[in-house]
């Protein structure tokens, strides 16, 4: 029995108990369900690289991809701190390859995700080297004929 204003109010034994036990059973699947998202957002990984020259200087807009043991892949590019993030990782080992213009390709040994953690890789390109290219040919023609060849003359001597 409640009073409110000197007047007796019965809402009834029953109905509260039953008020309680719908707000006990929706408060549990209401927690039920919020855990259940919560494993579903632990359940992957994320692999951070960092990229840098051999000075430690930062590399912006490397393409670095990261590939599954089943082959699938991600891609991201670093920002202007030399830096990419590939969220969403199924736990599990990956290989992870950087290029950029003016430096050797990158591929690592296989790095382990693990669920709900923040994997690392830091990565220090190589300068690659400009090869000097000098292609032969067999287009030149070279006669043997002393009068055709201007190489076979000999200006004046013994003439």
């Amino acid at each position: 029995m409640l009073h409110a204003g000197g007047e007796h109010l019965d809402l009834g034994g029953e109905w509260s108990l039953r008020s309680i036990l719908i707000w006990a059973l929706s408060m549990l699947l209401a927690f039920v369900s919020a855990s259940g998202r919560s494993e579903a957002q632990v359940a992957a990984g994320v692999l951070q690289v960092h990229v840098t020259d051999p000075s430690g200087a930062f590399i912006p807009l490397a393409i670095v991809t990261i590939t599954s043991s089943n082959g699938e892949a991600k891609n991201a590019t670093t920002d202007i701190e030399g830096k990419a993030r590939v969220n969403s990782l199924s736990p599990g080992s990956y290989i992870v390859r950087v290029v950029s213009p003016g430096f050797a390709q990158f591929q690592s040994a296989p790095v382990t995700v693990i669920a709900g953690r923040a994997e690392t890789l830091n990565v220090r390109l190589q300068i690659q080297r400009e090869a000097d290219k000098i292609t032969v040919t067999d287009e030149a023609h070279v006669s043997i004929d002393p009068v055709q060849n201007a190489a076979g003359r000999c200006g004046g001597l013994g003439q």
